[in-house]
């Protein structure tokens, strides 16, 4: 069987470290850097993996915590060790339904209304979906948590990634709920050129933190796909 590679890409002229997704061989779920050192993975969702229709081996979705260069990239390998990750990534704490926490933010949905909280202590609050409202804790992990709420006329996921000091907000079905705009010295609102139905929002008080830089970072992540397969090479 063939080394399968994972490419990442650093589109921005500094280091960046931060969570990657991708799509590897069940019997090898987890990646390894160039110079042999484990990366931590959290496990997202299973699946066929097809080739011309048919089912070739049964894949893994994974979420990864990585570090690349300035403008420069990095080639991870996909492997079938270790069972354990060797350390926890830049995850924050598990909270409890409705919850989520990276250690940067936290943000809570109860009743629908979407409130945040940064670890510096900034605080805000936006819309969140007309009565009634159910909220369902849809991925727990220390790299990647979401929750999705439900209201009568739209779906709103909200999801967190560790390293990250905002949450993502996508609308599933209907409309991002109307009232989320910039508050001068408390809210600060980051959106996506590409889709009106996505935003990421954090609590912000002049001079924390640079908000040009976390915009650019949101709008243009780490850009990870697949490499050579090279057939005849010993799997890691």
């Amino acid at each position: 069987m063939g080394t399968v590679e994972i490419v990442v890409r650093n589109p921005s002229p500094y280091e960046r470290t931060g969570v990657i997704f991708a799509e590897l061989p069940e019997s090898r779920p987890h990646l390894v850097t160039a110079d042999g050192s484990w990366v931590p993975v959290q496990w997202l969702e299973h699946g066929p993996s097809l080739v011309d229709g048919r089912v070739v081996e049964p894949s893994v979705t994974v979420a990864a915590w990585v570090t690349v260069p300035a403008a420069g990239r990095i080639v991870l390998v996909a492997s079938a060790a270790p069972a354990l990750n060797p350390r926890p990534g830049g995850g924050g704490s598990l909270p409890g339904p409705g919850v989520l926490d990276n250690g940067l933010l936290r943000v809570a949905a109860l009743d629908g209304v979407i409130t945040l909280r940064a670890a510096g202590g900034a605080e805000a609050g936006g819309p969140g979906l007309p009565d009634p409202a159910e909220v369902d804790d849809v991925l727990r992990g220390t790299l990647v948590s979401a929750m999705e709420i439900a209201g009568a006329e739209a779906v709103l996921r909200v999801e967190l990634r560790a390293g990250e000091p905002f949450a993502r907000l996508e609308a599933l079905a209907g409309e991002l709920p109307a009232g989320w705009e910039p508050v001068p010295g408390r809210l600060a609102v980051l959106r996506d050129p590409a889709s009106a139905a996505r935003l990421a929002v954090l609590p912000w008080r002049a001079g924390e933190p640079a908000l040009a830089r976390l915009a650019a970072e949101y709008r243009h992540g780490l850009l990870a796909g697949p490499g050579e397969e090279r057939r005849g090479a010993l799997s890691q």
